[in-house]
């Protein structure tokens, strides 16, 4: 699998990186594929992601049991923790009966962060993000000075957020503090995530693209799901051709462009991911392609 460098960390990361929200908690675009899976699947799961080539591996406290089954793994000596880089995000913490939980203050952090390397059982984390900065938290400047902290610490390499907010990354791109940012972009999201790359890219700053397939609407699950999404995917069948499919396509598109430096898939099956790491080739779409792509409207 091709490796792309993150920005001024010179880290040099696979592609296609796995996100392990899938392997702690329940989650799904279709609501009969929602339920993580148990234990022992899960970490066989994790052992076979890291044995396929993947050399990056992003979870959050928010995703329930992921830390934790990770951990586990790690323990177990299952689960070589030189073979990977992991990431992990604070601040968002997830209770499956009421939902998010949210503290960015630096005791907040520092507090959940040390759970998190508890959890993970390593005294070392590659990157540390803030899960979800809105430009209030990039502003106020706690909860990266909480991931500093562990910086100076020497227990984390690298710092930098998820964001779903671009005025948010936008700041914390100026501040020079974001080693890496992590966004939204996929064929049905573009324009914003593009200007974010292009601010990125002049800033050194490693780009890490979540939901690269629309959180399933881009995948074979699309077929599932009623007339409004049908629609929303329906222009970019173009993209399914002999030795393609549309998610293998949609993968492409992202690595098409030279900002990104990895994209994290998430999944709970061996044989999906395996689709996912064949669009890892190094060659993105055909510029034909990638003009048809550029014709068509957002929705």
């Amino acid at each position: 699998m091709h490796k792309r460098r993150v920005g001024r960390t010179g880290l040099m990361v696979t592609e296609i990186g796995f996100g392990a929200l899938e392997v702690g908690r329940d989650w799904g675009v279709v609501v009969t594929d929602m339920t993580k899976p148990d234990e022992e699947t899960a970490i066989q799961l994790l052992v076979d992601v890291v044995k396929s080539g993947i050399n990056f591996v992003d979870t959050a406290m928010a995703y329930v049991k992921s830390e934790e089954r990770i951990g586990k793994a790690i323990a177990s000596g299952r689960l070589q923790r030189t073979n990977f880089y992991l990431a992990t995000k604070g601040g968002e913490r997830y209770d499956e009966v009421t939902g998010s939980i949210y503290d960015y203050t630096y005791e907040g952090m520092v507090h959940s962060l040390h759970e998190s390397y508890e959890r993970l059982q390593t005294d070392y984390i590659d990157l540390l993000q803030i899960h979800t900065a809105s430009a209030d938290v990039v502003r106020a400047g706690e909860a990266m000075r909480a991931l500093e902290h562990f910086q100076e610490l020497g227990k984390c390499g690298f710092v930098g957020a998820s964001f779903e907010d671009t005025l948010a990354c936008k700041l914390a791109l100026e501040s020079g503090h974001y080693d890496t940012i992590q966004i939204t972009y996929n064929l049905l999201e573009r324009q914003e995530a593009e200007e974010l790359l292009a601010l990125a890219q002049r800033a050194d700053v490693g780009v890490i693209i979540k939901l690269p397939l629309a959180k399933g609407l881009l995948s074979r699950k699309a077929d599932k799901l009623g007339s409004a999404e049908q629609v929303q995917v329906e222009p970019y069948r173009f993209l399914e051709r002999p030795g393609q499919t549309l998610a293998q396509g949609a993968l492409r598109f992202v690595l098409s462009h030279p900002a990104v430096s990895t994209v994290i898939v998430g999944t709970k099956r061996l044989e999906h991911l395996q689709e996912n790491l064949d669009a890892a080739d190094g060659r993105g779409l055909t510029p034909k392609e990638l003009e048809r792509v550029r014709q068509i409207e957002e929705h």
